[in-house]
């Protein structure tokens, strides 16, 4: 086996056992058991458990619970991973089941539809649509109910005093790490752009390391996608024409697929990238499984196979921008971002758009670095026909390309070939995203659909949703400002941009927020100071850097004004998904900051630590985050 092999696999096992020892050091699992009454019980409530259906009942493993108020509830959460009985003392003696008259036995968990009770017990319900099942006294007036989460099922919780532990010994690996890296790259003089990160070889243009990052965040993002079905924002909508498509073979026409109360489909608008690679991940799925779920969660790995993408072309230009190690600054904030790693959990359209924005931020860095060739104008091609057949607010980073390639095409290469490579690119762009564009134009003679989506919902929409009867803030008389702040649209969208699960119903932990906000905060401190500098000495930046850095604001400032444009004119929503086109332009502008204030301050000794442990809080959001993600279901 060769030597680079030997050092990828051991790099792959080393990282994952640090990941599972983490996890299993700091996390736990638990049961939740919920009892209910209309009157507070006194002396409480003494809770058995055994995890060996032959043990009998201890206090080594029992739970103590007092109920509060009225109607009183009392919540245990059980540490074990398998529960094989359950016995509740209702009162303070050990034993004593009565309760008001009435007397409730050993309860058996598993299998779930064997229970089994005493004889006193006058009255059980098992109501299925409410996934509980209910206990009755002998009708004793207040009665008691006992309820379950049928079948009961565990989830992770965390031990706060290993965490603390495990932090500390965390930020000290940190220290150590940076040192290290410091010490390595002290007197190398790396310039920006090299991308001398690592002497091992690289495999995909990424070293053994990296290649171990990217496939840790493949296997982190696919655990999310076990969420219930629709439980994200339009996911119903989008995977009614994935699955049309995959039943028949074919993309829905005029009523077919309808739903919902706009009386629209989202085929009857040409970006249906999702929808048409989505059936495809269906049917590589069908051939093991035929079973619904085992099918939406195989549309849902287009999904995470579009932002593992997304972070894989991010590491790639990031490497051609920073020197070491600050090249993990604009992969972090992005791979971590909460709400990155939930749009990689359902079927949609914003996966994909990030996707191709990637696809063309690589290929502009690259052709600046180097020069433009003809496989980076396939990747420009790619990212170009992925963004027009994704998501409209991707829109700036075609519309900017048209700028960008004929501009570092000329500094880079000269006017030799201009045209002919913006053929090129021109084709190939046809020839990889042209098809739902022409087919919409033949059905319905609208290039991109918005006069069909119009015509349909006239039709078709519930009561007050149709076109004509639905006004917008602007129609109401509102001001943009007021929309902005006195409707806390600015607010509403920065939240959801960094973390809003659902249907933007469940925000995450509030120093989620705090720790990005103070991240990308130091970062527009650092740079504008940068910014200064530039401005100061203009001469010595370049053309391409200039043109670079315009990109980058002007893709960032139409992607925001198109989702305020919207949110006023059309439909009020302040979703910060509508804003990712934007998010690779901030991680790398962010970063690019952080590194100006480190780099001229004295944190500049210290560089690796600082990065590392940048990193290091930014995962713990993420893992903050993925706990909250999975205790709503």
């Amino acid at each position: 086996m060769k030597s680079w092999s030997r050092g990828l696999f051991g790099s792959l096992f080393v990282f994952a056992g640090i990941i599972i020892a983490g996890w299993s050091f700091c996390l736990q699992r638990t049961v939740h058991v919920q009892i209910r009454s209309d009157a507070p019980i006194p002396g409480g409530i003494q809770i058995y458990y055994t995890d060996n259906p032959k043990d009998g009942f201890s206090e080594t493993k029992s739970i103590f619970v007092r109920q509060e108020g009225t109607p009183a509830v009392a919540d245990a959460f059980i540490p074990v991973n398998k529960l094989a009985r359950l016995r509740i003392d209702f009162g303070s003696a050990p034993g004593n089941f009565t309760i008001l008259g009435g007397f409730v036995g050993t309860i058996l968990l598993p299998p779930w539809k064997a229970w089994q009770f005493s004889s006193d017990v006058t009255l059980k319900s098992s109501l299925d649509d409410a996934e509980s099942l209910m206990l009755f006294s002998d009708g004793i007036d207040p009665f008691m109910s006992v309820s379950f989460r049928r079948p009961i099922r565990s989830a992770w919780t965390v031990n706060r005093n290993r965490l603390v532990l495990a932090l500390t010994l965390a930020l000290a690996i940190a220290l150590a790490a940076g040192r290290n890296l410091t010490r390595r790259s002290k007197g190398k003089n790396l310039e920006e752009g090299e991308t001398r990160c690592s002497s091992r070889p690289f495999v995909v243009g990424l070293s053994v390391t990296e290649l171990a990052f990217l496939l840790s965040c493949a296997v982190y993002y696919t655990s999310w996608i076990f969420q219930p079905f629709n439980f994200s924002p339009d996911e119903a909508m989008r995977f009614e024409v994935t699955r049309f498509l995959f039943e028949h073979g074919r993309l829905p026409i005029n009523e077919e697929a309808i739903g919902g109360v706009w009386g629209v489909s989202y085929a009857h608008i040409p970006t249906m990238f999702c929808n048409v690679f989505g059936a495809l991940f269906m049917k590589v799925g069908s051939l093991f499984s035929s079973d619904p779920t085992a099918l939406l969660r195989a549309a849902r790995m287009l999904s995470v196979a579009c932002i593992t993408g997304t972070v894989f072309w991010t590491i790639r230009a990031a490497k051609l921008l920073f020197k070491a190690p600050f090249h993990w600054l604009p992969v972090c904030i992005v791979a971590f971002l909460p709400q990155f790693a939930f749009i990689g959990s359902y079927v949609n359209n914003d996966s994909a758009a990030l996707l191709g924005c990637s696809l063309i931020l690589f290929a502009w860095v690259s052709a600046i670095q180097r020069r433009w060739n003809y496989g980076t104008a396939t990747i420009l091609s790619a990212g170009l026909a992925i963004c027009a057949t994704s998501y409209y607010n991707s829109y700036a980073w075609i519309l900017i390309s048209l700028l960008m390639f004929p501009l570092t095409y000329t500094v880079r290469n000269g006017r030799t070939g201009l045209i002919r490579m913006g053929l090129f690119v021109s084709a190939a762009t046809f020839t990889l995203g042209g098809y739902l564009f022409l087919r919409h134009l033949y059905l319905y003679g609208d290039l991109l659909g918005f006069a069909t989506v119009r015509r349909f919902a006239a039709v078709h929409a519930a009561a007050g949703f149709a076109p004509d009867v639905r006004t917008s803030l602007r129609d109401d008389g509102y001001s943009l400002p007021h929309m902005l702040f006195g409707l806390k649209w600015v607010l509403g969208s920065m939240m959801s941009f960094v973390g809003n699960f659902g249907y933007m119903q469940f925000l995450i932990p509030s120093w989620c927020y705090a720790a990005y906000a103070w991240i990308l905060g130091i970062g527009v401190l650092g740079g504008i100071w940068k910014g200064v500098r530039w401005i100061l000495n203009p001469r010595h930046i370049g053309i391409c850097k200039w043109a670079l850095l315009v990109s980058l604001l002007g893709c960032t400032t139409v992607t925001i004004g198109l989702s305020m444009y919207y949110s006023f004119t059309w439909d009020f929503q302040p979703q910060g998904r509508y804003c990712f086109p934007a998010l690779l332009p901030i991680a790398l502008l962010s970063a690019k900051g952080i590194e100006q204030i480190v780099d001229g301050t004295a944190l500049r000794k210290i560089r690796g630590a600082v990065v590392f442990a940048t990193g290091l809080l930014l995962g713990l959001v993420s893992e903050a985050s993925y706990l909250f993600f999975l205790g709503l279901f």
